[in-house]
Parts: structure tokens; C-alpha cells; sequence
């Protein structure tokens, strides 16, 4: 298996398997949720938090970025890191303290922040880990 396909199972297909198994069991089950209604639970923003954080890691301890590109997009990276887990924190307080706040007014809109944030964590972490030598 080479590196990229490796890298693409272990990276993204296997943590988002519990996402993938919520969805099918949620069809098998004939359930009338809304698919933005799985997603409110702030799991793709935990997943895009821990993607960012490795290929953060990765930039520091395993190969510096010594052109701009990788510059540019080590702080897309940073700031993905840092809109993912404000957004989940938000996201999570407001369920925790519904009583006082009210429900996320748009449940919609918060999916699909977390479906963003998820695919820009996994792009700039895949191009991080190409131009550091990770994935060859």
C-alpha cells in the first residue's frame, strides 16, 4: 500500500468511521433526523482539532517548511485549529446551558461550519505532511 493510501486510511477513514456508522444506522433505523441534525453533536470539529493539531505537530518536530506555500498554508492550518475548536466549544456550551440560551439557531449552518472546517483540516494537513517528507 503506498504511503498516501496509508496515510488517507489512517488519517481520515478510520476516525471518521463512527460518523459514517451514525449515518448507516441512522438509515437502517428509518429515522426521520435530518442529516445536518447528526452533525450538531460537534463531532467533525474534534476530528478537524486533532487533524490539525498532528499536522501541526508534524511541521515542529518531523521537517520545516522553508517556502512560502508552506507557510501560507501552515497558518490556514492554525487558523482552522482555532475556528474548529472555538466552534465546538460554542457549540457545546450552548447544549449544556439550553435552558438559559436556547437551541443553536441554525443547526444547519453549524454542520455545515463543521464539514468545512473538516475538509480544509484535511487538505492542509495532507499538503503539510507532503512538503515535510511525511508522505512521499
Amino acid at each position: 500500500m503506498s504511503s498516501n493510501l496509508l496515510w488517507i486510511f489512517v488519517k481520515i477513514v478510520l476516525p471518521l468511521m463512527p460518523i459514517v456508522i451514525n449515518f448507516i444506522f441512522i438509515r437502517i433505523m428509518g429515522s426521520d433526523k435530518k442529516w445536518y441534525q447528526i452533525l450538531t453533536g460537534g463531532e467533525l470539529f474534534i476530528f478537524s482539532t486533532t487533524i490539525s493539531a498532528s499536522a501541526i505537530g508534524v511541521t515542529f518536530f518531523q521537517g520545516t517548511l522553508d517556502n512560502s506555500l508552506g507557510n501560507l498554508i501552515f497558518c490556514i492550518l492554525l487558523l482552522t485549529l482555532i475556528f474548529s475548536t472555538s466552534l465546538f466549544g460554542f457549540g457545546r456550551f450552548i447544549k449544556l446551558d439550553e435552558n438559559k440560551i436556547g437551541k443553536i439557531k441554525n443547526e444547519e449552518l453549524y454542520a455545515i461550519a463543521s464539514i468545512a472546517c473538516a475538509i480544509a483540516a484535511i487538505f492542509c494537513s495532507y499538503c503539510i505532511n507532503f512538503l515535510s517528507g511525511t508522505i512521499k
